[in-house]
């Protein structure tokens, strides 16, 4: 299987196009959610002609992962945002989780095609889930005093 330290075991190709079929499906067809990815997969092919499709599947999820989160840890009657660092696998299924719910939250055409919208958006840094990335980022760093609560 994948060394689970080594983020390039986590990022690769396979092991993300496996994660997101299984992230696109609902209730158990997994014929269509294979046929979704694949045709959102032909989509970007059209739409981004210079670069390879899974290379922009690739740094799609990369532009989408968080490296820092926040956990809430209760000390003396207060609650503290403290931020640890994410694992690898926890950030592609993050990245995954937001790709697909603002594709899902799109309105408009098909799930394919809403799907490959939101792969370029967050290829190009932009869109709902590379902005749900930098506001858990923020939140982690504005609470960064508290980083040694970590430890209690």
């Amino acid at each position: 299987m994948y060394n689970k330290n080594n983020i390039q075991d986590i990022k690769n190709v396979p092991y993300i196009c496996k994660k997101l079929t299984n992230r696109i499906m609902y209730d158990g067809k997994k014929s269509l959610a294979e046929r979704i990815l694949k045709e959102s997969i032909d989509i970007i092919r059209f739409k981004v002609a210079k670069l390879d499709p899974y290379q922009v599947l690739l740094l799609s999820v990369e532009n989408a992962s968080p490296f820092l989160e926040v956990r809430t840890i209760r000390l003396g009657g207060t609650k503290h945002f403290v931020p640890v660092p994410v694992k690898p696998e926890r950030q592609v299924s993050l990245a995954l989780k937001w790709i697909v719910e603002s594709a899902r939250s799109q309105s408009g055409s098909s799930m394919s095609e809403k799907l490959a919208n939101e792969i370029i958006l967050a290829y190009n840094e932009k869109g709902n889930s590379v902005k749900r990335c930098n506001e858990i980022h923020k939140l982690a760093m504005a609470n960064r005093a508290y980083s040694n609560f970590r430890w209690s």
